[in-house]
């Protein structure tokens, strides 16, 4: 039954690779094997099961497939960028391919019988690294025909599938393709998700979390899910712009309420020149796009509508010197926030703990500072994860009532267990790739912190980079500002500019023109017509579900 399956998803794939194919060859691009030789290797896979042992030919795949492992080991050990070693990659790849034809031509098929089973298992990995087109598309009844007869394991044929899915712009099925881009690792976007585990399970692969814990591990580098590419864009509705509503009689000028399912943004509005004064800005002067086109603003609320903050304090080792520090500043913070916010103080190591819940009452929140002790590891996204549920949850509490935002200002160098290689430490439960989904589909804003423990605890500049990234990812997603503290001390001046700038946030509600709820992922983009020079900053896009 299961080979009946992948021969349908290989004839899934194969006429859009004669697309693909054909168009490359205007290119010049050359074939390996003629159709005469591609029949001969097929013909002779079931022979060479019984074939004499070739201790060269063994040695010489294995040698290809550590000359390329080393490359991949000297990337995850290195503090540059993934870049610098583009070049060196694609010249081991053309030396494979070419050596791969010729080994294809000399000997036919790899069997486990010719060349051991490590070395039979070479074939595979070549094919998804780094192959042409046209010559993957030469491989593929081979590779069929290799797997039927038991010659590829289960996880290298579902990296097969996965690999060339993706190069024909479709979603991958098992979910093991990532790529590398700016210190992150994305995972390609995936056609089934509620199946994944199942067919990971029958194609002899790991849980997904645990595959992403060991690239997170090895590169230094969080793992992140691409919500989409240019291939799965949504498609722009062709549905006429709906007119906003105009404001009922006795309303503020400066809120706009309609009952209905809104999508709900928080755009920070920051000015061209650092502390120059912003003007008074209204509905008409924003303009709201998703998937390139323009939305009727149906809600809206000016900067002094106020916020339920939750204050996320990173008590982790590498904070235990300046306990003293964080309980000042945290008092400081407490004090600078407006009189109609409402804050909540979490901290967390290993453990997360609810200093304060949500309340305006400023002597409480004080007198609870001082529960504020330093302990030991760090469960970065298990903490996050832990506050974006409590502010959905007092955000469905009170979801009649628009006027309050939410933000988790969140004070942490973002080193979780997942990076520290100790059999004794755990890694957060929860991978930053969930986390990032949770954000994603959440309205807070995310305000980092990153502290800057480099010097002090001796963290490699690779992993420094992977995480200062993570957490500017993270405000990135949610629409918030991310800034850096060289030192706690830093601290004192960092969060009253966060209290500043979050009186600068407008709340915007639209009514999507497209009305569809297809768990697609919708880009957002605002404009501020007569101020094009302002800095804008909201929510990416959103999942319509």
């Amino acid at each position: 039954m299961a080979v009946y399956r992948n021969k349908i998803v290989f004839k899934f794939l194969f006429p859009t690779f004669i697309f693909l194919v054909t168009v490359l060859d205007s290119f010049g691009q050359s074939k390996c094997l003629s159709e005469e030789e591609v029949k001969k290797i097929i013909g002779g896979i079931s022979s060479q099961q019984s074939a004499s042992f070739n201790k060269k030919l063994q040695l010489e795949l294995l040698q290809i497939k550590q000359s390329t492992a080393q490359i991949y080991e000297d990337l995850a050990r290195s503090a540059s960028e993934s870049k610098s070693f583009d070049e060196r990659l694609k010249r081991q790849q053309a030396a494979n391919a070419a050596q791969f034809c010729q080994i294809l031509k000399e000997h036919g098929w790899t069997s486990k019988a010719l060349v051991g089973a490590e070395a039979a298992e070479v074939a595979p990995v070549i094919f998804t690294d780094g192959l042409s087109l046209e010559f993957q598309q030469q491989l593929i009844p081979i590779m069929q025909a290799a797997f039927d007869a038991g010659e590829i394991s289960k996880g290298n044929y579902a990296k097969i599938v996965d690999q060339l899915r993706v190069r024909s712009g479709k979603k991958q099925v098992f979910g093991t393709m990532v790529g590398i881009s700016k210190d992150l690792l994305v995972l390609y976007p995936i056609e089934n998700e509620a199946k994944l585990e199942e067919l990971r399970r029958e194609y002899e692969l790991p849980p997904l979390a645990d595959q992403i814990r060991r690239l997170e591990q090895k590169y230094k580098a969080v793992v992140i899910k691409s919500p989409s590419s240019p291939q799965f864009a949504a498609q722009q509705n062709q549905e006429e712009i709906k007119t906003a509503p105009k404001n009922s009689e006795g309303e503020k000028d400066d809120v706009l309420r309609v009952e209905t399912n809104l999508v709900n943004l928080n755009v920070t509005v920051m000015p061209e020149k650092p502390g120059a004064i912003l003007p008074s800005l209204n509905k008409d002067d924003f303009t709201v796009v998703e998937n390139g086109r323009e939305q009727a603003i149906d809600w809206f609320a000016a900067t002094q509508v106020p916020f339920d903050i939750t204050l996320l304090i990173d008590i982790s080792g590498s904070t235990s010197n300046k306990i003293k520090l964080i309980r000042k500043t945290t008092r400081n913070f407490i004090k600078a926030a407006r009189p109609s916010d409402r804050i909540s103080i979490i901290v967390f190591d290993e453990e997360v703990t609810v200093i304060s819940p949500l309340t305006q009452d400023r002597n409480k929140l004080l007198d609870r500072v001082d529960k504020i002790k330093s302990r030991g590891g760090s469960k970065v996204w298990d903490a996050l994860a832990f506050a974006l549920n409590q502010s959905t949850e007092n955000q469905n509490a009170n979801q009649q009532n628009r006027e309050r935002r939410s933000a988790i200002v969140f004070m942490t160098d973002g080193e979780d267990n997942t990076f520290i290689e100790q059999n004794n430490i755990e890694s957060s439960n929860i991978i930053f790739a969930d986390l990032l989904e949770k954000v994603r589909h959440s309205s807070a804003l995310i305000v980092p912190i990153h502290l800057d423990t480099r010097e002090s605890y001796g963290l490699s500049e690779k992993l420094y980079r992977g995480t200062r990234r993570a957490l500017n990812l993270l405000a990135d997603e949610s629409g918030g500002l991310f800034y850096e503290a060289e030192d706690i001390d830093d601290l004192e001046g960092i969060y009253p500019q966060v209290v500043n700038d979050l009186s600068k946030v407008y709340s915007i509600g639209y009514s999507p023109s497209n009305a569809e709820r297809d768990g697609g992922w919708r880009t957002v983009k605002v404009n501020i017509k007569k101020y094009p020079n302002l800095a804008i900053r909201t929510r990416k896009g959103y999942y319509a579900q």
